[in-house]
């Protein structure tokens, strides 16, 4: 259920076959294209993002330079040093997700 609200709120950015990285700090929930989300709906997105980026699929994406897209699945950066050794703490589980 809470894998279906990503999927069938921004089709073009997630595809769970295909895990790409999401560019931290694209609004999620003032996109623009979207009406802003109830409360509730809030609360279920942040579970199923917190899920999506926490999966090994998508910290293995993880690597310095890999490109990063927003929410209409467009280029929005790339994964820096940082983010890409933090990924492989998660992976080795020497730091929680």
């Amino acid at each position: 259920m809470l894998r279906f609200d990503l999927v069938a709120l921004y089709s073009a950015c997630f595809d769970l076959t295909n895990l790409l990285a999401l560019h931290k700090a694209d609004p999620v929930f003032q996109d623009g294209t979207h009406q802003r989300p109830t409360a509730q709906a809030r609360q279920r997105i942040k579970l199923a993002l917190g899920f999506y980026v926490s999966r090994p699929e998508y910290l293995q994406r993880l690597v310095l330079g890999a490109p990063r897209i927003d929410l209409s699945s467009q280029p929005a950066g790339t994964v820096s040093e940082a983010e890409a050794q933090n990924a492989a703490l998660m992976l080795r589980g020497e730091k929680p997700p």
